[in-house]
C-alpha cells in the first residue's frame, strides 16, 4: 500500500510543475505579444516583505490602462510590458530573467518533490546523498 504522505509529496511536486507551467505560458505569451512602455505610478509593500508596482500604459487602441505587477520599482521608472494580442489587461513585465523566477523555482521545487517521492516509493537513495 502506498503511504498517503508519499502521495501528498508527489501531488505537491506535480502541482508545483503545473503552476510553473501555467506561469511560464503566460510569461511566454507576454514576451511574444505586443510590447509597450509603461510608467510606474505607485509602489506598495506587502506585510510579508513582498512588493508590487502599479504601472500605467497606453494600449494599441490608445486606451490608458493600469496593471499591478509583482516587482518593486521606483515611481516614475519606465518598464517594458508585453501582452497577448487583444488582451492588454494581461500585461506583464518582460525582459531579463526576473519575470521567469517563479517558473524556474516552481520547476526545481516540483522536481525535488517528485524525486523524493520516487526515491521513497522505490526504496532507493540518490547517489549524491550517499557520497559515492
Amino acid at each position: 500500500m502506498i503511504d498517503t504522505g508519499v502521495l501528498f509529496i508527489a501531488g505537491t511536486g506535480t502541482a508545483a510543475w503545473a503552476a510553473a507551467g501555467w506561469q511560464g505560458v503566460r510569461q511566454w505569451q507576454a514576451e511574444r505579444g505586443h510590447r509597450v512602455a509603461g510608467i510606474v505610478i505607485g509602489v506598495s509593500a506587502a506585510a510579508r516583505g513582498g512588493a508590487s508596482s502599479t504601472v500605467t500604459f497606453v494600449d494599441d487602441e490608445g486606451v490608458p490602462r493600469r496593471v499591478e505587477t509583482n516587482f518593486r520599482a521606483s515611481i516614475g521608472q519606465e518598464v517594458r510590458l508585453g501582452f497577448p494580442a487583444g488582451r492588454p489587461q494581461h500585461a506583464r513585465r518582460i525582459g531579463g530573467i526576473a519575470p521567469w523566477g517563479f517558473t524556474i523555482m516552481g520547476t526545481v521545487v516540483g522536481g525535488v518533490f517528485v524525486a523524493t517521492a520516487t526515491c521513497v516509493l522505490t526504496g532507493t537513495v540518490p547517489p549524491f546523498l550517499t557520497g559515492r
